[in-house]
């Protein structure tokens, strides 16, 4: 995305996601002022450190959420929360789910934004070949098209999307 500026760009962050990155920790410390104050904190350092920030290593969504995870960590150990060692546990595998849901959420919303480049045809080809299994003749005749014309638009349409994909740095990082 290009921004105008510092302050812009920390615009569409903090509309992007503030209540995101809140509903996150207000659901790890089930505390909502001390889930507001971290939020807030998370984004105070997120100004502070934005344009030191390096696109091409993580997503803005990835970095925040290891800023809020921090500061997480910190208000256990500053709350002297103590837990057994299934309970570290348990942390690390919340954790690694969380992980694994953040980066679920940024490939399915790479794949909205890039199925929303096609075209009616092309994304309905698209569905139909990869969501459905279906091939190219199978397709042609369901919408009026020849299997020539059928390949043809699919070869498009993945071409539009594999150029949006790398130049949003999702060169096969698909987990």
């Amino acid at each position: 995305m290009e921004y105008i500026g510092q302050n812009d760009k920390f615009n569409v962050i903090y509309e992007t996601y503030h209540k995101r990155i809140f509903l996150h920790l207000n659901r790890k410390i089930n505390n909502r002022s001390d889930a507001e104050d971290l939020t807030e904190e998370v984004f105070v350092r997120c100004y502070r450190n934005l344009a030191s920030f390096d696109e091409a290593k993580s997503s803005i969504g990835t970095w925040l959420y290891v800023i809020a995870n921090n500061l997480w960590k910190n208000y256990l150990r500053d709350k002297r929360v103590h837990s057994s060692i299934d309970d570290y546990e348990d942390v690390f595998t919340a954790k690694e789910m969380t992980d694994a849901s953040i980066m679920a959420e940024e490939r399915r919303k790479a794949v909205e934004r890039v199925m929303s480049l096609l075209d009616e045809k092309e994304r309905a080809i698209v569905v139909m070949t990869f969501y459905h299994g279906m091939k190219s003749n199978a397709i042609g005749k369901k919408m009026g098209m020849s299997d020539a014309g059928v390949r043809m638009k699919k070869r498009r349409a993945l071409s539009k999307m594999r150029k949006f994909l790398e130049k949003e740095h999702w060169s096969g990082e698909w987990g």
